[in-house]
C-alpha cells in the first residue's frame, strides 16, 4: 500500500471572487479525481487528501458540506488552506 496521494487545486483570487473560484476549484478536483480513478485505485493509498489552496487566508473558512461531500463521494479528506506544508 502506498503512503499518500494528494490532489491540489491552486487559486490566487481576492475575497470578492472567492466563492466562484472555490466552486471552480472543487469542480476541477472532482474531474481530476474521477479521471485518476479510471486508471488507478484510490484504496491503494493510506492517506487520500485534496486541497483547495488560495494565497489569501480567507480560504481557511469552514466549508463543512463540501468536506462531507468529498468524504462521501470519494473517501478523500478535503481541506481548504492558504498554506500547504509537507513533511
Amino acid at each position: 500500500m502506498r503512503e499518500a496521494i494528494i490532489f491540489i487545486e491552486l487559486k490566487d483570487v481576492k475575497q470578492s471572487a472567492w466563492e466562484d473560484a472555490r466552486r471552480h476549484a472543487l469542480d476541477q478536483l472532482e474531474e481530476t479525481i474521477e479521471a485518476f480513478s479510471e486508471y488507478h485505485q484510490l484504496e491503494g493509498y493510506k492517506k487520500r487528501l485534496a486541497y483547495v489552496a488560495n494565497r489569501k487566508p480567507y480560504a481557511n473558512r469552514a466549508h463543512t458540506s463540501d468536506i462531507q461531500k468529498f468524504r462521501n463521494d470519494y473517501r478523500i479528506t478535503l481541506k481548504f488552506a492558504s498554506e500547504i506544508v509537507f513533511g
